[in-house]
């Protein structure tokens, strides 16, 4: 009876210890993949301007008008 309290608590430490670990990896990765909102408005500008084939000088123009757009919304 001994031996298996013994045993359930290490398994409950081990997981316990799992979780936490796996928590702080989710975290520390969230974070390094968040934008500014204004990298993620050129970013979505310069996908739209892909989408939509535009040259160079017009992809510009229209990212540029894009990112003053989403900093005023």
């Amino acid at each position: 009876m001994n031996m298996k309290r013994i045993f359930n608590i290490a398994i409950c430490a081990i997981m316990m210890a799992v979780c936490t670990t796996a928590v702080q990896a989710q975290d520390k990765q969230s974070k390094k993949q968040r934008m500014s909102r204004e990298q993620l408005a050129e970013a979505q500008a310069k996908h739209i301007a892909y989408d939509l084939a535009l040259d160079d000088a017009t992809t510009q123009k229209f990212v540029k008008a894009f990112s003053d757009y989403q900093q005023e919304v």
